[in-house]
């Protein structure tokens, strides 16, 4: 839900960029509505290239185009909820990832790659995790997801958003019928 409506957003926008098109706000602001715009079911997800705990970029899209389904999975270390819904797809990425199922994480809302390496090691999860280290791509922006937690995006191989914050009896249903 929405309290300004989007076109007055995009108004304000407009003259925010004609009088500060090089500010950092601006970008932030037009990522946000970007996101307003297109992360829904039916929408297309936004790539991004982040770093693996080796320092290799990693493309998303290139990890979306090789599975049936793709769940990005967007947490901060300190959010519980984001945790506890990483948690319950543990036994489905185990189950289904050699049919099709693919887990992207991207830990968020640290400074440092020592945070980034704690976040690894304590929760362990066994899927590819990249990093957003003092939010140098975005991410959260693209994604319109608040500081105040993470969300999974469940898209098909050719990157169409089919849920948002799937359960994981969805992501067997989707998977099922991809």
């Amino acid at each position: 839900m929405n309290l300004i409506p989007l076109g007055t957003l995009k108004n304000y926008l407009n003259l925010f960029q004609k009088k500060y098109s090089n500010h950092r706000d601006t970008k932030i602001a037009q990522y946000r509505i970007n996101a307003l715009e297109n992360i829904k079911v039916g929408g297309a997800y936004v790539d991004y290239i982040a770093p693996d705990l080796n320092d290799v970029s990693i493309n998303l899209s290139s990890c979306i185009s090789q599975n049936k389904l793709t769940l990005i999975d967007l947490w901060a270390p300190w959010c519980n909820p984001s945790i506890q819904r990483s948690k319950r797809i543990l036994p489905l990425y185990e189950e289904l990832n050699d049919k099709g199922f693919d887990v992207i994480g991207v830990v968020g809302d640290i400074r440092n790659k020592e945070s980034y390496i704690q976040a690894l090691e304590e929760h362990k999860y066994p899927w590819t995790v990249l990093s957003e280290i003092n939010d140098k791509d975005n991410i959260w922006e693209k994604y319109g997801i608040p500081r105040s937690g993470g969300r999974q995006i469940l898209v098909d191989n050719k990157g169409k958003i089919l849920a948002i914050n799937p359960t994981p009896n969805e992501i067997r249903r989707l998977l099922l019928l991809n």
